[in-house]
């Protein structure tokens, strides 16, 4: 009696579980299937337009929405560009993406890299362990700086990634939508910018977001340079040329504070002979910049305020 008893219970959660197998597989189909056919959206289809549809260009433009916003390639001359920049995404995220694009064959011989000199000051000198790579979990065991970043977010991240289907979560709804708005303009995502709209309340929005120092003590963490030196060894191992920029802020940067952040990265680009123009220390040679009627908020520029310095980064930088 006990023997059949157990002998039902383990078909019980053999049958559990592989009916949970078989569900994980065919739901990851279905969602794999609405993924690569996202042309729009920041939850990759923004990365299937650039893979799938856009023309390799000279240069790609990485960053987060401080490139993203205010930098259009049209504006370079000599050069084709493509903006390939997320909105929130640090560093890490960069990395992930880069390493994807050399996979895939759709990796200029030329970067045009957003830094925030925020990303290397914290409020405690603890490890940093980037949370950006997750908007890449799509690439989860089929690219390894990918998997190396997403299993250092806990010790239970490779087991998770056994069930195909995970790499959707939390972006269903998302994957859904993207699908849908492809399917209605599938042609959305261009060269890759999207500038702010410019609206009668800019300046009144950007006096009123324009924020203070940060309070209390901040660090420069050290941990967080381990993912800018990959980026660069990674470029240089496949003769990819770097140069860099800090987009402006309308409010003054508190120099004394970002003092560590800001040695840091000159010495560093001036090692490796990587070119580097930090707006937020130096002004652009367009006073228009410094007028709150360009700015959507105190760190974006508006439409008409993204037009005039990506003139200027195009000239400054030879584009």
């Amino acid at each position: 009696m006990v023997m059949a008893t157990v002998k039902k219970i383990l078909l019980v959660i053999a049958a559990f579980l592989l009916g949970t197998l078989i569900l994980d597989r065919v739901l990851n189909l279905v969602l794999e299937s609405f993924y690569e056919q996202c042309l729009v959206g920041q939850t990759g289809g923004k990365i299937n337009y650039y893979l799938k549809k856009a023309k390799q260009p000279d240069v790609l433009i990485m960053g987060d929405s401080r490139a993203y916003y205010m930098l259009n390639p049209d504006s370079f001359k000599g050069k084709s560009g493509f903006n390939i920049s997320h909105a929130g995404m640090d560093q890490c995220f960069q990395n992930g993406l880069m390493s994807i694009l050399i996979h895939q064959k759709k990796m200029p011989a030329h970067v045009l890299l957003h830094i925030e000199p925020d990303f290397f000051m914290t409020s405690s000198q603890d490890k940093i362990i980037s949370k950006g790579i997750q908007q890449l979990k799509f690439y989860y065991g089929t690219d390894p700086v990918v998997t190396e970043f997403l299993d250092e977010l806990g010790p239970f991240e490779s087991l998770k990634y056994q069930f195909k289907s995970y790499r959707f979560n939390g972006r269903v709804i998302n994957t859904a939508l993207n699908y849908f708005s492809t399917k209605v303009n599938p042609e959305a995502t261009g060269n890759g910018f999207i500038p702010r709209p410019v609206t009668k309340l800019d300046s009144l929005h950007t006096e009123f977001t324009a924020r203070n120092y940060p309070d209390g003590p901040m660090y420069f963490n050290t941990s967080a340079t381990r993912y800018l030196l990959q980026f660069i060894r990674i470029a240089k191992e496949n003769n990819i040329q770097v140069e860099c920029f800090t987009s402006p802020v309308y409010y003054k940067r508190n120099i004394d504070f970002y003092k560590p952040a800001c040695e840091y990265l000159d010495s560093l680009f001036s090692a490796n002979q990587i070119k580097y123009i930090d707006y937020g220390r130096t002004n652009t040679s367009d006073a228009r910049i410094r007028d709150p009627h360009f700015w959507e908020d105190s760190e974006h520029l508006n439409g008409a305020g993204a037009a005039i310095f990506s003139r200027q980064v195009a000239s400054d930088f030879g584009y």
